[in-house]
């Protein structure tokens, strides 16, 4: 079995956690108000984009869920798990508290699978992706008040991740990752 060493849990800690909470945001952000950064692209590449963005944001979100909610690691994978930074008070996220979102996300964008749907309704839309950044804002607060003295809450983002999820989705946020069924590459 392969040990994790201190440099290692650090990094995921201090570099790899940052990084998944800052595109979620940044992704985000991008799909409140899509059409001032796409407008100038060509309507077949706007589509493009804000589908990558839509990608972008869900698979970001995904990894921060499976963060704060799998279960003590016992695969090769070794994944960076909250609970590796919290003291012993801290209750990880249940993953049925979320497992409609997270078998969207999974179904919808992460995964091949015959589960996939061309019906919007379905799909990860802007309420849901504000949801999903209200739970990782959420979790990053619980988990920043358990830390152990090591690590510093600093890296979980939580006033960037506050704002993000005070921000209103109007009629302009973008919508649905699209499907090829509605696009030119058939």
């Amino acid at each position: 079995m392969m040990t994790i060493t201190e440099a290692a849990r650090r990094a995921a800690f201090e570099e790899h956690v940052p990084y998944e909470i800052h595109h979620l945001v940044e992704a985000y952000k991008l799909l409140l108000e899509p059409n001032r950064h796409l407008s100038g692209l060509t309507p077949d590449m706007a589509r493009a984009v804000e589908d990558e963005l839509i990608v972008s944001f869900c698979t970001h979100a995904r990894n921060l869920l499976e963060f704060f909610f799998r279960p003590k690691d016992k695969t090769k994978y070794k994944y960076a798990l909250a609970r590796d930074y919290a003291n012993k008070e801290y209750e990880p996220l249940k993953k049925s508290d979320v497992e409609a979102l997270y078998d969207q996300l999974c179904a919808q964008i992460n995964h091949l699978t015959y589960n996939r749907t061309d019906d919007d309704d379905r799909k990860i839309g802007a309420a849901e992706r504000k949801e999903l950044v209200k739970i990782v804002h959420k979790e990053a607060e619980r988990l920043g008040g358990h830390l152990r003295k090591e690590y510093d809450r600093q890296h979980l983002q939580i006033d960037r991740l506050a704002k993000a999820a005070e921000m209103p989705v109007t009629e302009k946020a973008a919508g649905v990752s699209t499907s090829l069924a509605g696009s030119h590459l058939r």
